[in-house]
């Protein structure tokens, strides 16, 4: 990308228009700010929605299954496919945990290389799943035979009743952390919400934004344009109460790990009429508290990369 078209934008948890800046623009990142009234970690402005799906089409390589990743390997490596089949068996231990997948609907988010829609299928579920990238369709289509896979743009993702007008007893994102990588994950998690019958579970992993686990580049926020949330178990949480959701189990993940730990979360649409409490997304002492917790970070970076790269 040459030009790049800038969007400003509010507080996509609380609404609210007022940030302290965090980062500013780097070759890695965009500009990070912090919402003053809930402590929202986001991206402001961001990318024009022409230039995200365009980003997603040339440039993103953090899936094997992305065009940019595709040119590089030459195609899907063996160890890409069974690193992810290990991770959605892991995910699939949890998963079963709280919900007998057996003769359920469900629908898997970012499927990836399909693993994880496969599996459920072999536990007795009907099976449906969303995804950016063609590639990663065709091989779950060749691969394990998946069927009922859809693809939406990166900027219309979180849109899912545009794709299915079915009802799901579970809603998945485990194969790869999904709420940062779209526009809105309020709109996602409203869709969400739609699309699930009474009782019915959301599983969900995400990153950990404050607890790293390497420490390349310079900072928490080196990863990309495509992140536009970098989120924590408390704001997680703050997302799921308020869209009317109820929490059954949260925790990091004890089977994955990347340069952050991740969150495992459980959460179910609860039966009685959701009443929204504003409450829970202003928390301006919170706020204060990110707001440190990220300079602190800051400070830290350059010695904890050191530390890192001693024997």
């Amino acid at each position: 990308m040459q030009k790049i078209d800038r969007v400003e934008t509010n507080c996509d948890l609380c609404g609210d228009r007022s940030f302290w800046l965090i980062a500013k623009e780097q070759k890695t990142h965009a500009q990070i700010v912090c919402c003053r009234t809930c402590g929202l970690l986001y991206t402001n402005p961001r990318y024009s929605d022409d230039q995200i799906n365009q980003f997603y089409e040339d440039e993103f390589d953090g899936d094997p299954g992305s065009n940019q990743k595709i040119i590089e390997n030459s195609g899907i490596p063996t160890k890409k496919v069974e690193a992810e089949m290990t991770r959605c068996l892991n995910s699939l231990s949890l998963l079963k945990k709280h919900l007998n997948p057996k003769s359920k609907i469900g629908l898997s988010l970012r499927f990836g290389l399909g693993s994880m829609p496969y599996l459920l299928r072999q536990e007795g579920a009907l099976m449906y799943g969303l995804d950016y990238f063609e590639e990663n369709r065709n091989h779950a289509a060749l691969t394990y035979q998946v069927e009922n896979l859809k693809l939406a743009s990166p900027v219309n993702f979180h849109l899912l009743s545009q794709h299915f007008p079915q009802k799901f007893d579970f809603i998945e994102g485990l194969t790869i952390h999904t709420a940062s990588h779209v526009l809105s994950i309020r709109k996602l998690l409203e869709e969400i919400y739609k699309l699930l019958n009474p009782n019915g579970y959301l599983f969900l992993d995400e990153k950990e934004i404050f607890q790293p686990t390497r420490f390349y580049g310079n900072s928490i926020f080196d990863s990309g344009p495509h992140h536009f949330y970098f989120l924590s178990k408390i704001m997680l949480l703050s997302y799921l109460e308020s869209t009317g959701f109820e929490i059954v189990k949260c925790q990091i993940n004890p089977y994955r790990q990347t340069a952050f730990k991740h969150i495992f979360i459980v959460a179910r649409k609860k039966t009685s009429l959701h009443q929204y409490n504003s409450q829970i997304m202003q928390r301006p002492h919170y706020a204060r508290s990110v707001r440190l917790q990220t300079k602190l970070l800051a400070l830290a970076w350059p010695l904890k990369r050191i530390a890192q790269q001693l024997p």
